[in-house]
Order: structure tokens, then C-alpha cells, then sequence
């Protein structure tokens, strides 16, 4: 903001003389963050959301912030990374406070994509051939398999026992 501050100067016979003053207020000082309640945290892969991750990003990962001359507003980089799955490892967001004058003080916080949960497989039925036919699975049939994560590679592997 600007101030303008007009002095006058009146002597014992009433003269005066005025002269003006600009006072130019400016803010350049970031919001102080305080990140010692950030936390990072594990979401399960496939879970029916619980709200955990988006009161997370809600709570900017439990940092705070103050500015000493306006309000702070918070935003964050969540979904520029799209490649979350188990595999990758955790996923870095940046919560970005901002004062009304465009001063900005960041923050990073993570999550991770666990999976702790084994795939459901499902087998097909018990067969009994003739010794002649094809003991392949094209045959005797061939399981499936589901994740909540990822889609299963099924494998099989057979050991005989002669009756």
C-alpha cells in the first residue's frame, strides 16, 4: 500500500508550510512454515478410499504456515505425477504457502502405494483324463488370477507322482 503523509509546520504568528511524505508499504518476506507435524504415509493399493489421502493433501501433510503481514493461501502439486502404482516407490507432493502479496515458501511432503494384499487366483476343477489326451492346460483348463493393484502373471509348474 501507499501512505501519503502531508507535515505541517506552524510558527507562533500561525504561518505554516506543508510538505507531503510517500510512504511505500511493501511485503517481501515468504510465509514461515512451520513442517514439524508433516508426516509421511502409506496408502493401500486397491482400497476402497478411507479419506486418508485426501485429508492429507486437505491438512497439507500437517505443515502450518503464518505471514506477518496477510493471509496465506496453500496449494499443492498433487497429480502431476501419474505413475503411482507399488512399484514406483513414493510419490513426492510440493504444498506451496502464498501470501497476498505473491510471496511463496514450499514444503514437500510423500506418500507411497503399498500392497500388501496377495492376488485371488481361481483354479480350474479337478480333471480326469485318458492317458492319450493333452495334459496341457488348453486341456485340463487354466487359472485366473485377480489384484487390486496390478494384473497377475499366472504361472504353473507340474510334478508327477506315478500311482
Amino acid at each position: 500500500k501507499t501512505i501519503t503523509r502531508t507535515w505541517t509546520a506552524t510558527d507562533d504568528c500561525g504561518n505554516t508550510t506543508s510538505a507531503v511524505q510517500t510512504i511505500t508499504v511493501v511485503d517481501t518476506t515468504p510465509p514461515s512454515i512451520d513442517s514439524s507435524g508433516v508426516s509421511n504415509i502409506d496408502i493401500q493399493c486397491g482400497v476402497t478410499p478411507d479419506g486418508t489421502l485426501e485429508a492429507w493433501i486437505a491438512n497439507n501433510a500437517g505443515a502450518t504456515a503464518s505471514d506477518t503481514c496477510g493471509n496465506v493461501t496453500w496449494s499443492n502439486d498433487y497429480g502431476a505425477n501419474t505413475d503411482v502404482d507399488c512399484a514406483n516407490g513414493a510419490i513426492t507432493v510440493t504444498f506451496t504457502a502464498t501470501d497476498d502479496c505473491g510471496n511463496a515458501s514450499s514444503v514437500t511432503a510423500t506418500y507411497s502405494i503399498i500392497d500388501t494384499v496377495a492376488p485371488v487366483i481361481t483354479i480350474p476343477a479337478d480333471v480326469t483324463i485318458e492317458c492319450t489326451e493333452d495334459e496341457s492346460p488348453a486341456n485340463t483348463g487354466t487359472a485366473t488370477a485377480t489384484d487390486d493393484c496390478t494384473t497377475p502373471v499366472v504361472t504353473f509348474s507340474d510334478s508327477e507322482v506315478t500311482a
